[in-house]
């Protein structure tokens, strides 16, 4: 987001060319959230259960919808952390997810609030926070990665 930008790099006149996340988490609404510099790249397992695809295929139609390019990978069958280079997948039974989360949106002063309950969200403390998630590298996940930002870095100039 440029607010994000302004903040942490105030001094710097550069502004961002080109945005690639990986598995991003996507149920937070930010102020201003549609208010980017670059396209957006998101790439992003079907089977992720940390973070779930579903609030990032909305993310991108809504970015769509406000003018922007933004488009989703999704890598079938690959979970959190599929591009790392180890085995997997792993369960990680103690992990804190949001995957059971509304939008946490921020408000006018700052506060992320859980929307449902427009209580203030914390890990520690918003009943919608679940444990247990599986992680883990898929190496097909990983191959298609690389070559999907390749190809982003490439189409955009970046490299040959």
């Amino acid at each position: 987001m440029d607010r994000f930008r302004e903040i942490h790099a105030a001094q710097s006149r550069a502004r961002y060319a080109l945005h690639i996340a990986f598995y991003p988490t996507c149920n937070r609404d930010f102020r201003d959230a549609l208010a980017i510099g670059g396209p957006v790249r998101i790439i992003h397992g079907t089977a992720d259960d940390y973070i779930p695809i579903a609030e990032c295929r909305d993310l991108v139609g809504r970015l769509r919808a406000a003018g922007h390019d933004a488009s989703i990978l999704e890598i079938s069958g690959a979970h959190q952390v599929f591009d790392a280079p180890a085995r997997g997948p792993i369960r990680l039974p103690q992990a804190q997810t949001t995957r059971g989360c509304p939008i946490i949106r921020e408000t006018p002063e700052g506060t992320l609030v859980n929307s449902a309950t427009g209580h203030p969200f914390t890990y520690a403390s918003d009943p919608c926070v679940e444990r247990g998630a599986t992680a883990g590298g898929d190496a097909a996940g990983l191959e298609a990665a690389r070559r999907a930002v390749r190809e982003t870095l490439v189409a955009a100039g970046f490299t040959r």
